[in-house]
């Protein structure tokens, strides 16, 4: 328009790039006539950061630069040119410094929008990239701005895409203890609170967040949402810490092991010793005597035994391991397996049902030390199962994962029981050591792997979780 009306055959508006910092055309009609490149930039450098109307003639040109001015700050510059040496008249500047506010304050809006955008994005991105549920609410309870994560973090019944308020967001919650417990530690920042109170309030606790198959262990922190000195409501953190724990409690079970480990190695060395003489002596004494006192000293001959037995499990158990790793083919070794126990299963009325896939199933493990925890497990399901039942022994791929099932139909271990059955030392048979399934899942751990167990009134099952990707 103002092209049209002061009859110019040039224009452009220019302004400055927030990026390069550089006066940069972002409206062109026609190109920059042919003139002097020094006179342009001259005229245009002095408009913009003087703020004044210039004005020059150059090479049968007219050429005049009007500053956008918006609250005291150039904006931009305005810039027209027509072909010939007669310059502009005054009424038609004085329309160009009418219409110059007119497009400075839309050009200011326009960037404000711009970088309100921008800052939306940024913001939106920084909370999108963290995993822990991040939020903020007023104090009246209205939820204010979270991530993807708030939402998705813990299980929903109700999928409300936007919930409006923090109340909102609690009842949709599939564990309201869990909620309930949310909605108190919520209500230290909401009114009638005085806002004083919350200032320096800062909430932060562990809980469990119950699903239908197990629990998540949760992180809740809280903190007041200021404004200069003013409470406008709390920042909530939600945080699954599930693995952490683990990790801490593995890390505790490590450290555990290792000043069991010392331990059990020096005071091994002071129980063998003796176990070998009083074994050669009752022995002696054993030839010598008869009737009772025969069958007392099988009886401790016995004992002897199983003390040497103990200690034998228990430095297997805390000794650091030195593993033969190669990549083996598991159906061979559960072929040998099989082989292993089937005349102990027999004489106990127990069939083995064997289920193995077509494909190679070769994995990186240790084929002895493998062995040794398939065995604990199997000799175990043949002393639970009665005489007639049956253990199965299936392998199965999932995913990067080679999964050694062994299935009995022998009764359902309680839950105390289950607690505790990969606990050293717990047992509940009346000559066990406690220590053979303690071994068990150590082997399976020093393979990167897990044993998970399930036990309902038909069956329990011991599955082998075995990473396959190390091949």
């Amino acid at each position: 328009k103002a092209q049209t009306l002061s009859f110019s055959s040039h224009s452009q508006i220019i302004l400055m790039n927030r990026i390069t910092n550089k006066l940069e055309p972002v409206l062109n009609k026609h190109s920059i006539p042919d003139v002097k490149q020094e006179d342009y930039e001259n005229c245009l450098n002095n408009c913009f950061l003087d703020g004044d109307l210039q004005e020059k003639v150059s090479d049968g040109y007219s050429m005049i630069f009007i500053s956008l001015l918006s609250a005291g700050k150039v904006q931009g510059v305005l810039f027209l040119a027509k072909h010939d040496n007669s310059g502009y008249s005054e009424n038609i500047k004085r329309f160009l410094q009418t219409i110059a506010p007119v497009a400075a304050s839309m050009i200011e809006n326009a960037r404000l929008y711009e970088e309100l955008s921008e800052w939306n994005a940024n913001m939106k991105n920084i909370l999108g990239s963290v995993s822990a549920g991040m939020g903020a609410i007023d104090r009246k309870g209205s939820l204010i701005s979270y991530n993807d994560s708030f939402l998705s973090l813990f299980p929903r019944t109700a999928k409300e895409t936007k919930p409006e308020t923090i109340q909102n967001f609690c009842r949709s919650l599939s564990d309201q203890n869990f909620a309930q417990k949310l909605t108190e530690a919520i209500g230290q920042y909401l009114l009638p609170v005085p806002a004083e109170d919350c200032r320096e309030k800062k909430v932060r606790f562990t809980t469990q967040y119950v699903l239908e198959d197990g629990e998540i262990e949760a992180e809740i922190r809280m903190m007041p949402l200021l404004d200069g000195d003013l409470v406008r409501g709390c920042v909530i953190v939600l945080d699954d810490i599930t693995e952490q724990k683990q990790f801490e409690q593995q890390m505790i079970e490590s450290e555990k092991w290792a000043v069991l480990g010392k331990l059990a190695a020096s005071v091994a060395h002071e129980i063998r010793n003796p176990l070998v003489a009083i074994r050669s002596l009752v022995e002696i004494i054993g030839e010598n005597v008869q009737g009772d006192l025969k069958e007392h000293v099988s009886v401790i001959l016995g004992e002897v035994l199983r003390l040497n037995r103990v200690v034998a499990e228990l430095l297997s158990l805390v000794r650091p391991e030195s593993a033969q790793m190669k990549i083996a083919e598991m159906k061979d070794l559960i072929d040998e397996l099989h082989i292993l126990v089937r005349h102990e299963a027999a004489k106990n009325g127990i069939s083995i049902k064997i289920s193995l896939p077509d494909e190679e199933c070769k994995i990186l493990m240790d084929p002895e030390k493998m062995k040794q925890a398939f065995l604990n497990v199997i000799l175990n399901g043949i002393q639970c199962v009665d005489k007639g039942g049956a253990i199965e022994i299936r392998v199965e791929k999932s995913d990067n994962d080679l999964l050694v099932k062994f299935r009995n139909d022998g009764p359902e271990i309680p839950p105390a029981i289950m607690e505790r059955i990969f606990e050293a030392f717990f047992t509940t048979k009346a000559n066990g050591t406690g220590l053979g399934l303690a071994i068990t899942r150590k082997i399976a751990e020093l393979h990167r792997g897990r044993i998970d167990i399930a036990s309902s009134p038909e069956f329990t099952e011991f599955t082998f979780v075995l990473p396959m990707e190390a091949r």
